[in-house]
């Protein structure tokens, strides 16, 4: 995150805008922003994800019943695949895979993608903001303290067993005068591959109330998140973690 280390954690992150249903949309917007951004990337796909979508019918089968929905997509990816921009109804999002290669070179990305969008489909408003990141961890021994590495993990009772397979861990954390929401997951098991474990330590930064932030507000927004998640990040990871990700990575 803020710290430069050798052999860094994170694995993908993502920043994930969704505008208000009453913004503007046409066929013709997804490929007015591809020809604004294709020199970045270039390459262009269609996909269909499922979303969740809860119904607001009367009728008891459907009342209050999640129901997924398939949904078509844009991707714009960039030549080595490791950037990509997902475009649909209302939403878009920036992902960057591994190798992360620092928030100087990611945000311009964010820039230049919202901009285009902004430009081409004039978003009424902001429904809600996401910056994400997802690291993992590898641990090079079955049994381990989770307080050797982290700061955040279960109290276990000292009558239970004293070693455990694996966790899972969440918190919540309002932020901004609980404007915002900071989700901490941290998730243990084993790795069959190495014999050893692995971790997931995953920070998802979010609006949590909508309309809050304007589109005019929102690169400000995602400056200020990924401030508060880099602090949150250090925060939760011990000195020896630290020194495990500063050492060179084993070939």
């Amino acid at each position: 995150m803020g710290r430069k280390y050798k052999n860094p954690s994170i694995i993908e992150v993502v920043c994930e805008l969704q505008f208000s249903p009453d913004s503007p949309w046409d066929a013709t917007i997804p490929g007015l922003i591809y020809e604004r951004v294709r020199q970045t990337f270039p390459k262009k796909m269609q996909e269909t994800v499922l979303t969740v979508h809860v119904p607001a019918g009367n009728t008891p089968v459907v009342l209050g019943m999640p129901q997924l929905q398939p949904e078509e997509r844009l991707r714009f990816v960039q030549p080595d695949e490791r950037a990509f921009v997902q475009l649909g109804r209302h939403l878009l999002a920036i992902n960057q895979l591994a190798p992360y290669p620092s928030w100087e070179r990611y945000l311009p990305l964010i820039e230049q993608i919202f901009n285009s969008y902004q430009s081409v489909a004039e978003p009424t408003g902001i429904h809600r903001i996401g910056l994400r990141y997802i690291n993992r961890i590898p641990i090079r021994k079955r049994d381990f303290q989770a307080s050797d590495y982290f700061t955040l993990y279960p109290q276990i009772s000292s009558e239970l067993p004293s070693t455990y397979g694996g966790f899972l861990t969440q918190v919540l954390f309002p932020y901004e005068q609980e404007r915002d929401v900071l989700k901490i997951e941290v998730i243990a098991g084993a790795d069959e591959m190495q014999q050893g474990s692995v971790i997931f330590l995953d920070l998802d930064y979010f609006l949590a109330r909508p309309g809050a932030v304007s589109p005019d507000e929102a690169l400000d927004w995602v400056i200020n998140a990924h401030t508060n998640v880099e602090h949150a990040f250090e925060s939760c990871i011990t000195e020896q973690l630290r020194q495990q990700m500063d050492q060179e990575a084993s070939s």
